[in-house]
């Protein structure tokens, strides 16, 4: 723009619409003081102003909404590839920063799609039990305790357990107590509908009294506990050890089944402070001491996540699923194994000691499972049954 031009606008700006004088502002001919300067009216330089307002935030919200779609995408693509958690998943959609059209409209399976739909909606919400909240181990049943550290995933294969008993027919609930009832319940129900269990709350015990039928219809009561990890952090002079060892002081046979994360074993970036091929032998000798496995007809050394190991550690390995567990124990977890041959010698009796390999199935997003794997449940459903105490005739106790 030329100086002359210039100064015929701001002379005659009183007679040039606002959209022109916005313009000539924009483009940066002419300052909104040079022609206040000049004698702009101050309805016109109020107009300048509210525009200018206007213009400025209709282009901020079309960057706010270019950023919002292009965060959008980026969480889709973490969406697509697995990179992302469930509960994140969960806030996003909360916060309708993406929907489940989008996660549909992305090619993810409407099976996973329905299971997150589940996640997101189901009220995710667990009790902690302490010792003293649990009712009395009721006798005339077998104890299955589930033993293992934080995070080892025992409540998962727990639910897996049940899961299995119940879609095969052979689980029979129990309302001896309500609470055990109720978590049961989730367990099959979490797992039915595709979601993993929360994990237990810390320090948190639970317990299920439900019974299993055999093949020839004899019904095997059981009190199943999930043992809190956290128990056994520390287990010498603990106050905590000495009350579920009393809690569990009863004439009831039992089955130990030691929970061995065998992902987290072989993880050297591992989350926990204790090593479990250390502290599992410590609490079979505590167990020992205390007199339980003189009651005790079977110790299952369960290698948990076997999958996860299987991939990796013996991805070329054609040897039976059951031969590679025995493997991954006679390398890792020798110790605690020879332990379990010297405490059946030490109590004199048939103590049976079984390895077996288990896998909750594929998970993404850290809480939805793909595909659930029955055969490992099923496998331990079935060892139970077999070793657990048995009813016959609703009259006269035996035991197997």
């Amino acid at each position: 723009m030329t100086e002359i031009k210039k100064n015929n606008i701001l002379i005659n700006c009183n007679t040039i619409p606002v959209k022109n004088i916005l313009d000539i502002i924009k483009n940066g001919e002419i300052t909104l003081d040079e022609f206040i300067t000049a004698g702009l009216s101050q309805e016109t330089i109020k107009d300048v102003v509210l525009m200018q307002a206007k213009v400025k935030t209709e282009t901020k919200t079309q960057e706010d909404i270019e950023a919002l779609e292009k965060q959008k995408q980026i969480n889709i693509d973490k969406i697509i590839k697995g990179k992302i958690f469930a509960e994140e998943i969960k806030g996003l959609i909360n916060k309708k920063a993406i929907t489940f059209d989008d996660i549909s409209d992305a090619g993810v399976a409407p099976k996973i799609v329905n299971a997150l739909k589940y996640y997101c909606s189901a009220e995710k919400i667990t009790r902690s039990y302490s010792v003293e909240d649990l009712p009395s181990m009721e006798e005339g049943r077998t104890d299955v305790y589930f033993v293992g550290l934080k995070g080892s995933g025992k409540s998962t294969m727990i639910a897996g357990l049940l899961n299995i008993a119940h879609s095969t027919g052979v689980l029979l609930p129990d309302s001896y107590h309500a609470a055990g009832l109720t978590f049961q319940t989730n367990l099959i129900q979490d797992l039915t509908r595709g979601v993993l269990p929360l994990a237990t709350p810390s320090g948190s015990y639970n317990y299920i009294a439900a019974s299993l039928n055999d093949a020839n219809n004899k019904r095997h009561p059981l009190n199943i506990v999930d043992v809190p990890g956290e128990l056994y952090n520390s287990i010498q002079d603990n106050a905590e050890v000495s009350k579920f060892l009393k809690y569990i002081n009863n004439n009831n046979k039992k089955i130990l089944i030691f929970v061995i994360d065998s992902l987290e074993h072989e993880n050297s970036s591992s989350n926990n402070t204790y090593d479990q091929s250390v502290v599992f032998p410590n609490i079979l000798q505590i167990f020992n001491a205390n007199g339980v496995l003189a009651k005790t007809d079977a110790i299952y050394l369960v290698v948990n996540k076997f999958d996860a190991i299987k991939d990796s550690k013996y991805a070329y390995d054609d040897r039976p699923n059951g031969d590679l567990a025995l493997d991954f124990l006679n390398q890792d977890f020798l110790s605690l194994k020879n332990n379990c041959l010297a405490a059946r010698e030490d109590n004199k009796n048939s103590i049976k000691i079984k390895v077996m390999p288990f896998s909750i199935g594929s998970i993404s997003y850290g809480s939805i499972l793909n595909t659930l794997e029955k055969d490992f449940a099923k496998t331990i459903v079935n060892q139970i049954t077999k070793d657990s105490f048995v009813i016959r005739g609703g009259a006269g106790k035996v035991f197997n």
